[in-house]
């Protein structure tokens, strides 16, 4: 019975020991399998540092064999400062138990990546050891500062337009106070022998009022709405026949070159602009260089450009890849560090004791209004490069004829609505109307000037309305004065540039454009340019 007994208890312990050693068993697989499966890389390590055992995607992350990897301490696949830092995550493991914190491991061809590391302690087998979970997160720091970098890219884009409607706000003020100065010192010359001392000083400050407007100008090409007389352009053969200018306006220390590409298709631009900006960049190159000797290089040519090269210009306003002509701008001068480079293009920016205009601020503004980009290289000692890219056009050169017969003598009974909300404007405007000869009749506002058109329809031959007003707008008046009668021509006056205030009157009968500040003789041929054009076509329709 006895031995039964003990028969039987072996046999249950044999039992028990096969089921535990079947369990054990099952956990080791269940433990080899979430180790080496796991997508996060597993470390083992002793206090010391010596590497114990890895899964199969630590050795993947680190481009070694496994038993590559066994003969190394954790300082070895640290890239830089491994010892302290290895110290200082070890003393906060046996501090706290666990520790969690972002470094970088170094694999095997030397490159490093970044990783999120959590570790902590475990006992296997009586023996404190290090087990450390390392996550890849180079996706994510990539997809990080593609963020960061499209948020700058809206930070600059959203400071641009808020500088852009500012300057362009400021120009229209501007040109409205200079209409008040322009228009004054023309009707008093014209009440002034020439002999008059006077009159030198009259001359002094219509030079510069002129000169004002010419800054206004340069304001509304910041705000890309500077664009007026649009036509196809050979930016070599423009290049070439500046190339005296440019010569004469630098320094005798300066060497220019040019290499200019004789067949660069055409742009479509405004041949003013263009020379400013080339004056600019060349005036910006010559600037760098710090009165010491040295070259600037113009080069023009056409490439066809990507999305992805775009990408890395200013204004990258989604722009269509394609065929660009480019204008190429070099100086072997100081050049410039990151941080300068996004200012360069902020208005008054200078890296002299001061700015002194809105040189490069201009140049961005007219890039834009033509629909182009700018890409700028520099390191600092090592010169820079502007590089203006323009959409090349690929149409015949379309000639463009306006013609004017030296000044015209005004119309007699000739009945002008004058509508403006600014009274400088308005009265001035209204002087130099009557010096020519017209009659007049003011309108403070739309509400106004509809009052007037309503009240007497056939009296007028021709309206002067400005667009920007209280109550009804320029674009508001223009529609209720052509319902009131279609056949009345409309001049649109605006301290805005024509291409921008026009663009509200495409297709709907708009009779001219004239831009503040505009002076005697210009509203002269402006007014004589729609009145003679509607007694041509009123004699086209005589029986």
């Amino acid at each position: 019975m006895a031995a039964d007994r003990d028969r039987s208890k072996r046999q249950d312990l044999s039992m028990r020991l096969a089921d535990t050693e079947k369990k054990l068993a099952l956990n080791a697989e269940k433990y080899n399998k979430l180790f080496e499966n796991s997508n996060d890389g597993i470390y083992i390590h002793d206090l010391k540092g010596k590497i114990i055992d890895i899964n199969f995607r630590a050795a993947q992350q680190l481009g070694y064999e496994k038993e590559e990897v066994l003969a190394l301490r954790v300082v070895d696949i640290y890239p830089v400062e491994a010892d302290q830092q290895f110290r200082k995550a070890l003393a906060a493991i046996q501090g706290d138990g666990q520790v969690h914190f972002e470094t970088y491991f170094q694999r095997k061809d030397g490159s490093v990546f970044p990783a999120e590391v959590s570790a902590s302690i475990v006992e296997i087998a009586g023996r404190p050891l290090v087990q450390g979970m390392v996550r890849d997160i180079s996706k994510r720091k990539e997809a990080a500062n593609d963020q960061q970098q499209l948020e700058q890219q809206i930070q600059k884009a959203q400071k641009m337009e808020s500088l852009g409607v500012l300057a362009g706000g400021i120009a229209h003020d501007f040109n409205n106070l200079l209409m008040g100065v322009l228009g004054n010192v023309d009707l008093a010359m014209l009440e002034m022998t020439p002999e008059s001392p006077a009159t030198p000083r009259l001359r002094d400050i219509r030079t510069a009022a002129i000169r004002l407007s010419e800054l206004t100008s340069q304001m509304l090409a910041y705000s890309g709405k500077g664009k007026y007389l649009v036509e196809p352009v050979d930016l070599s053969r423009m290049i070439d026949e500046m190339e005296h200018l440019l010569d004469v306006a630098l320094s005798k220390k300066v060497v220019i070159k040019y290499e200019l590409t004789a067949d660069v298709p055409l742009v479509h631009a405004d041949t003013s602009q263009l020379r400013q900006v080339i004056m600019n960049l060349v005036a910006n190159a010559a600037e760098a260089l710090s009165d010491c000797s040295g070259i600037i290089s113009v080069r023009t040519g056409s490439a066809d450009v990507d999305q992805k090269y775009l990408a890395e210009t200013f204004l990258d306003d989604e722009l269509a890849e394609g065929r660009y002509v480019f204008l190429e701008v070099s100086d072997s001068g100081c050049g410039m560090d990151g941080e300068t480079q996004g200012k360069i293009f902020d208005p008054f920016f200078s890296t002299k004791f001061a700015g002194r205009g809105l040189g490069l601020a201009a140049v961005i503004g007219i890039v834009r209004g033509h629909g182009g980009a700018i890409k700028v290289y520099s390191e600092p000692g090592r010169g820079s490069t502007f590089k203006v890219l323009l959409p090349s056009l690929n149409k015949p050169a379309v000639q463009s004829l306006l013609a004017h017969t030296g000044l015209p003598r005004s119309p007699a009974n000739c009945h002008v609505l004058l509508v403006d909300d600014d009274a400088t404007v308005r009265d001035v405007a209204q002087m130099m109307l009557l010096k020519l000869g017209f009659k007049v009749l003011t309108a403070a506002d739309g509400c106004e000037a509809i009052e007037r058109l309503e009240e007497q329809p056939q009296r007028f031959d021709v309206v002067l309305l400005d667009l920007t007003m209280p109550r009804k707008d320029g674009i508001t008046t223009f529609r209720e004065l052509r319902r009131i009668r279609a056949d009345l021509p409309v001049v649109l006056s605006s301290g805005y540039n024509e291409q921008d205030a026009t663009s509200f009157f495409a297709g709907k009968g708009l009779s001219g454009f004239i831009q503040k500040p505009y002076d005697f003789t210009s509203l002269a041929r402006k007014l004589m340019e729609v009145l003679c054009l509607r007694s041509g076509e009123e004699q086209k329709k005589a029986p």
